[in-house]
């Protein structure tokens, strides 16, 4: 179930529907750190940043869009690459507001439950 959440928090404020979960997976509750029922950025960059342990297991601190699985590479679209072509972990982290801009379909800077399981494609 860790990586559920772990896959879950890369895609989160990515763009990319996640897999199918099982009915028990609350993002909020993972991401709403404070547990007032809102996410604000900060908080969303500590979830992607948690979901990045999910795509580098190794720790390199790096990937090539080409290596993730399909169902991923829409959450590194942003991303900028380096000289070699690959995403680094901070560059991952920099595009989490866009994402986050994107997700906050009432622009009021936070995200609630429906924001976030609309755009993750649970909702």
């Amino acid at each position: 179930m860790k990586r559920a959440y772990a896959a879950a928090a890369i895609l989160m404020l990515a763009g990319a529907a996640p897999p199918a979960y099982g009915q028990d997976f609350d993002p909020m509750a993972i991401a709403d750190a404070n547990a007032d029922g809102r996410v604000d950025l900060t908080e969303a960059t500590a979830f992607s940043a948690t979901g990045w342990t999910f795509v580098d297991q190794s720790g390199v601190g790096r990937i090539k869009r080409e290596t993730l699985p399909d169902f991923m590479r829409a959450s590194f679209a942003s991303a900028k690459t380096d000289s070699e072509g690959y995403v680094t972990r901070e560059a991952f982290l920099a595009a989490v507001p866009d994402r986050f801009k994107l997700a906050d379909a009432n622009a009021d800077h936070l995200l609630n439950d429906d924001e976030m399981r609309a755009f993750l494609g649970m909702g």
